[in-house]
């Protein structure tokens, strides 16, 4: 890997070389990283040009930011110019932008929105078109529910909007007038739901367009510079399709004290993605993905690898845990009736719980910043907020999401083991307890995987001794993974993830896989056979249930979810492991100061780039802040 990375790179430098974006004028080149005297966090210096440089390789497919493909592409691209009722701040709490407050309804029915007064569109040469106000956003609502604008966002208000659906369909008897998205004076917007969602303000990225402006252009708004007006931090001005965007910083914006970037200049290359690197250690752009290809060569060059840094947690897609099979249907050499007497066992699953070492697990995941990722609950750090105060923090959850060790406790182990042999030596187990641990071998994945389940495995038998454990890995079909594996019950002990969009930025997330009936195929925990695991599930779906019943998101439903997971790994239902991450970067700004949809608000280039030092320290202090924003 390390010697084709050299080839590739000597390469692109020599294309580079010889002619490089031939077409942009000099005000768009590299420099400008003067230093303007003011320091950031950590000796960070920002610099006097705040002019963000960036290649890319994918073009929008409009410029309609209600309609485009939600792709990531899309959305990166036209929220910069546009803006929701709601967006994250820096520290990725749920927080007001366009409408400046809101009201949720006791029963979780009724959203009210305030909405900002005197912001005013502005058109790509920042001629004033019209102001905001509250009909501007149900104008949009309007246009993305008539089919004749076959607008690819409609599930933004069908799922959730009172009569929407209904509407969409033209359904006899129901008029606009129905649905549950109206403006019920100039600056406030009230939203009607079809039943409570706990989680909708996470959902609410709704955003407005002057009605008189859409109403005059139609199907046609967003389909050039002339048809799209901006309310947004930015405003783009050059809009060259495969060649070059610019964007400017927009005077008139809500929050513009803290916009920062005066320009983005984004430059087309079809093969952005190998450039990016090469590029940024030219000067000629200010931010690239190093990928995995390539890190190797990064990190061991003295001259890059201290500014490569990780990517933030991330908290979808996916949430990944280890997992217990109740159910087991594996061939008998592996002995499925001795791992099912055994997997009932409390003290069993208990020693591995706290005899697995997840640190050591995702090193060959990730070799260099495995902490950052790892997790010691199901529903990870940041996912869930409300009034400040994360998910994890809330009692009697707190004490596993701060495990100083991400659970791993030998002593404990131990103490279990021994526990579990007495217990099930009486129930006639046999040891070593059989563990069949499958794993999907295909793409880059299936590599790191291959040599995590080794190292589980070495790590429980050096740790329990091979007479308490035997474990048998096997390399299954790189096709069809879910259906013939894990939903077939072939496993007993396994990586397991699943994604969060079920209820996204809500607890409830955590849950489904164990509580929703009947696909309950994550680990099988409906099927457990012994009469106490059965008492124990049946609790915890209890547990679920009192919180599930809880309308809104407050700190009752939230500590009813978190009482339900610190149940479920009281009892060692499963065992958590991490959340992905973002690979990693080379930048020249510190993305903990960035907000918004896509996080590009509040940023400040650098004079320099972004060291890994740096990027640990800033994401220590930003953690520390996060966790102490309780506001009840």
């Amino acid at each position: 890997m390390k010697k084709f990375s050299k080839v590739l790179t000597v390469f692109i430098a020599v294309v580079m070389s010889v002619a490089l974006f031939a077409g942009c004028d000099s005000q768009d080149q590299a420099g400008g990283n003067e230093w303007s005297g003011e320091y950031g966090p950590h000796g960070i210096r920002y610099a006097v040009d705040q002019t963000l440089r960036r290649i890319y390789s994918s073009e929008v497919s409009n410029l309609n930011a209600f309609n485009n493909s939600n792709s990531a592409t899309d959305g990166d691209f036209n929220t910069l110019g546009s803006k929701a009722l709601v967006h994250y701040d820096a520290h990725m709490i749920m927080s007001p932008a366009l409408a400046y407050r809101w009201d949720v309804s006791d029963d979780g029915l009724v959203y009210t929105f305030y909405i900002r007064e005197g912001l005013p569109y502005v058109d790509h040469e920042f001629n004033t078109v019209g102001y905001l106000t509250a009909d501007d956003f149900v104008a949009v609502m309007e246009w993305v529910l008539d089919p004749e604008m076959i607008s690819n966002n409609t599930n933004n208000y069908l799922p959730y909007i009172l009569n929407a659906p209904e509407w969409f369909r033209r359904e006899e008897g129901v008029t606009l007038d129905d649905v549950g998205f109206k403006a019920i004076d100039t600056y406030v917007l009230e939203l009607t739901l079809q039943q409570p969602v706990p989680f909708f303000i996470n959902v609410a990225g709704f955003r407005p367009v002057y009605r008189p402006f859409l109403e005059e252009h139609g199907i046609m708004y967003g389909t050039s510079l002339d048809t799209t007006i901006f309310i947004g931090p930015w405003v783009l001005t050059t809009f060259e399709p495969q060649f070059r965007r610019v964007w400017e910083k927009n005077p008139y914006y809500y929050d513009a004290d803290n916009i920062y970037l005066e320009r983005i200049v984004d430059t087309y290359n079809a093969e952005a993605g190998l450039l990016a690197p090469v590029m940024f250690r030219r000067g000629d752009i200010d931010y690239a993905q190093i990928t995995a290809d390539i890190v190797d060569q990064w990190m061991d060059d003295p001259d890059t690898r201290h500014i490569v840094n990780p990517g933030r947690p991330a908290t979808v897609p996916f949430i990944w845990y280890y997992g217990f099979n109740f159910w087991p249907q594996f061939d008998e050499f592996y002995e499925p009736g001795n791992w099912d007497i055994a997997v009932n066992n409390t003290a069993f699953r208990r020693s591995l719980f706290w005899g697995l070492d997840t640190y050591a697990a995702h090193l060959p995941v990730d070799p260099f910043a495995p902490e950052v990722f790892l997790q010691s609950t199901i529903v990870p750090e940041g996912f869930a907020n409300v009034g400040g105060r994360d998910f994890i923090a809330f009692e009697p959850l707190e004490p596993y999401a701060f495990h100083p060790t991400w659970l791993f406790d030998p002593e404990k182990a131990l103490a279990y083991r021994d526990q579990a042999v007495e217990e099930l030596t009486a129930q006639g187990v046999t040891f070593p307890i059989k563990v069949f641990m499958p794993y999907n071998p295909a793409g880059a994945l299936g590599i790191t995987w291959a040599l995590e389940v080794q190292v589980v495995a070495q790590q429980l038998t050096n740790l329990f001794g091979p007479e308490y454990l035997e474990f048998f890995i096997e390399a299954s079909a790189s096709t069809n993974f879910l259906t013939e594996v894990r939903r077939e019950g072939r496993y007993a002990f396994m990586k397991l993830n699943h994604g969060a969009s079920v209820a996204p930025g809500d607890p409830e997330a955590g849950v489904f896989p164990w509580f929703t009936a009947p696909i309950m195929n994550w680990n099988h925990i409906d099927q457990a056979s012994g009469e106490e695991m059965q008492a124990l599930f049946a609790e915890y779906t209890a547990l679920v249930e009192i919180a599930h019943a809880i309308p809104v998101a407050n700190y009752e439903r939230y500590h009813a979810f978190a009482v339900a997971e610190a149940f479920l790994l009281e009892h060692a239902f499963v065992i958590p492991y991490y959340v992905t991450g973002g690979g990693y970067h080379v930048r020249r700004y510190n993305p903990f100061e960035g907000y918004g949809a896509y996080e590009m608000e509040g940023l400040r280039l650098l004079v320099e780039p972004l060291t890994g030092e740096q990027w640990r320290l800033i994401y220590a202090d930003w953690l520390e802040v996060r966790r102490n924003l309780d506001t009840e």
